[in-house]
């Protein structure tokens, strides 16, 4: 009976066989045997005695010598004369970039230039231009390192979508869209996911998330943590315990972002704001939205939803529709608007009173008022200006 080869008796033992087995015939069975005790043989010997690699710089510096290349034909491959000479003189590492044009042009290969045995390059979201990544914007968040994070943007990001699990591309969300004519930044968007997706991962919650467990019943209750000045820490200390991630994550510039709503891949909804408008009303109803998302929207299955900063288009115009009612009638239900001093007069008196009434922060109402009136000059001292983001970013 074969059995794996661990020692170096083991070894010379499978030696020996496979000698008797060279001169026993060439039946089934012994060829069986003998493939079987060589696969034995070789990963024993591929862990014990593991081949030496030249370094990247020596299988460079010998391919220049074979094809009789000089420091000028390396251009093409590591970017210019001075990054080549600081290649060669060890003095600048080797990016993916340069490794794949080196293995495509001089033949040298990924074992080699990775200095790992059987390694391959990696090809996972190869269609991505790494370089129109915001990567000196990531780096002042320190979302990635700064030192030559633009040579190295292919390593920076697939270390980020490391961190954030590998999620599917943003391209399956929901919304796709623009404002004020100029649309969203695809790779800024993106790389805004992964960094909400990364720090949601490191987030230990208190409770495992239930399929269901968390409805609209619970969404109005979490409006009522809304009168408390630290309302939004409560907000997400409530929702860690019904297993819901929030993050707060200021958004990337060009990508006119409110909020997310996703599942990670082990099944933890998340909820990612950009606190764009640093007011109370603001983060209430964006909120809700992005919850009525993971209420009725989602699951575990599902691509996230992202939420840009103006309307969108179908087929998703329904989906946002709904959200948007579902966030309404959660923070204010609709038998006890339609009755209202708030709606009828959209007065600061009118706003309080019904604030009072349903036990939510005057913010609230004063924000549906506005909105509903169509006019943002209003009810300016009720909303909460500059109330929410020093909870969470400064």
């Amino acid at each position: 009976m074969m059995k794996l080869i661990k020692t170096e008796q083991d070894h010379r033992e499978a030696l020996e066989q496979i000698e008797r087995l060279m001169t026993a015939g060439d039946s089934p069975d012994v060829l069986d045997q003998l493939e079987l005790l060589a696969h034995l043989v070789e990963k024993y010997e591929e862990e014990q005695f593991p081949i030496d690699f030249p370094t990247p710089v020596e299988a460079i510096k010998f391919r220049m010598e074979q094809q009789g290349l000089n420091q000028s034909d390396l251009v093409k491959y590591i970017g210019s004369k001075s990054k080549v000479s600081e290649v060669l003189n060890n003095k600048r590492p080797l990016t993916l970039e340069m490794m794949r044009k080196l293995n495509r042009g001089l033949g040298i290969s990924p074992e080699v230039l990775l200095q790992e045995p059987k390694a391959e390059f990696p090809d996972s979201y190869s269609s991505l231009e790494w370089n129109l990544f915001p990567l000196k914007e990531l780096a002042k968040k320190s979302i990635i390192e700064s030192k030559n994070c633009t040579d190295k943007a292919e390593e920076c990001i697939r270390g980020l979508l490391q961190d954030a699990g590998l999620p599917p591309l943003l391209n399956s969300c929901h919304r796709q869209s623009s404002w004020n004519g100029k649309p969203a930044d695809w790779y800024a968007t993106f790389a805004w996911e992964l960094i909400v997706r990364a720090k949601a991962r490191k987030i230990d919650l208190p409770v495992k998330y239930v399929s269901g467990a968390f409805n609209e019943e619970h969404m109005a209750r979490l409006a009522h943590l809304s009168i408390y000045d630290n309302g939004p820490l409560l907000a997400q200390e409530y929702l860690a315990k019904h297993g819901i991630v929030l993050v707060i994550e200021s958004a990337l510039k060009g990508t006119y972002l409110d909020g997310i709503a996703m599942f990670l891949d082990k099944g933890t909804p998340v909820v990612g704001l950009t606190l764009r408008l640093d007011r109370i009303d603001y983060f209430w109803f964006t909120l809700m939205h992005e919850l009525a998302h993971i209420v009725k929207h989602l699951d575990s299955h599902n691509s996230c939803i992202v939420d840009f900063r103006d309307s969108c288009s179908a087929p998703s115009a329904d989906i946002e529709t709904e959200a948007n009612q579902i966030a309404r009638s959660v923070l204010i239900p609709e038998n006890m608007w339609l009755g209202s001093e708030a709606k009828r007069y959209g007065s600061k008196a009118g706003a309080i009173a019904l604030a009072r009434k349903l036990e939510i922060h005057e913010a609230i109402v004063a924000g549906r008022i506005r909105k509903e009136r169509n006019n943002y000059r209003i009810l300016h001292q009720l909303v909460g200006n500059k109330k929410v983001r020093k909870l969470f970013l400064e």
